[in-house]
């Protein structure tokens, strides 16, 4: 976000069933996942508001530090994972990540659908892929561990299952 330039300026908000967080000067990362939201900063800061109007003192979440909340309760402050931005600059960032995770976050960019056979949820994945191209992440995906992809409809049903 950047100042507003008006001569009233006015806040940047955003807003999840879950609560709304107003830029404090900043860069950040907002997903909502049922229930919760999940809030990164990347740069400033953001002040978070409950949607729970009983629960009246907002949290400031700073560079560099993470959290989620529901509408009545915040989780714990941690620190940012360092490629919860990586999505902004086209990549898919996996650091022992598992399979089912990371396929939850790929299923986003592509085109179509993609499952998984229950039996390589639980392998560990690393690594940088392009969310610009699944078809590519998915064929280094498929160089570097044992998965066997195969698709259906042009690429349009995907499925990935042990090799």
């Amino acid at each position: 976000t950047a100042p507003d330039p008006s001569p009233s300026p006015r806040p940047f908000l955003v807003s999840t069933r879950q609560g709304r967080m107003q830029a404090l000067g900043t860069r950040f990362t907002v997903r909502e996942r049922q229930p919760r939201t999940h809030l990164a900063v990347l740069e400033g800061a953001v002040k978070v508001h409950l949607a729970d109007k009983r629960q009246g003192t907002p949290l400031i979440v700073n560079a560099g530090q993470r959290t989620d909340f529901s509408a009545h309760t915040f989780g714990q402050v941690t620190a940012a994972d360092r490629y919860v931005g990586a999505w902004t600059q086209g990549m898919l960032m996996a650091d022992k990540m598992r399979l089912a995770d990371f396929v939850d976050e790929l299923a986003r960019y592509h085109r179509g659908f993609v499952r998984l056979d229950p039996a390589i949820a639980g392998l560990r994945i690393s690594g940088a892929y392009p969310i610009g191209d699944t078809q590519r992440t998915l064929s280094m995906l498929a160089q570097t561990y044992p998965i066997l992809v195969s698709g259906r409809l042009d690429g349009f049903w995907v499925m990935l299952s042990p090799a």
